[in-house]
């Protein structure tokens, strides 16, 4: 019977202690975002996204962009022109057909800066 009772005792506790430990601070700062600039972002990056290849390239202030359609590989949208950041938000102009993501978000998903995230969405590399 004592032996149950110090088993009973030390499950009792080990319950609270668990509590205790599930207490903690819900008031943690999220990771700080470490915003794209035009000088990071230079050459060319591609990513996929619901059934679709994106590639853009940034030469200075201008850009390409290609979306294809990887069920068949046609090309679907296409465009270029100039862009800019401001307010860590890319904006593309002067192209054709409009680019989905302008007025999007731009930072990185990682303080090495290998994967380039605008919106909340597409997540693109470095490529070729």
């Amino acid at each position: 019977m004592k032996h149950f009772i110090k088993m009973a005792i030390a499950l009792i506790l080990g319950v609270v202690a668990l509590g205790f430990q599930s207490c903690g601070s819900d008031d943690d700062e999220p990771d700080a975002k470490v915003y794209a600039t035009v000088s990071d972002i230079q050459g060319t990056w591609h990513g996929t996204l619901d059934g679709f290849y994106y590639r853009f390239t940034f030469d200075g202030d201008n850009y390409s962009y290609n979306q294809m359609n990887v069920a068949d590989n046609n090309i679907t949208a296409s465009s270029s022109g100039t862009f800019a950041i401001k307010d860590h938000k890319i904006v593309f102009s002067g192209g054709k057909n409009e680019v989905p993501w302008s007025d999007e978000e731009i930072f990185w998903t990682n303080n090495t800066k290998n994967y380039l995230q605008i919106g909340q969405y597409l997540s693109l590399s470095p490529g070729k």
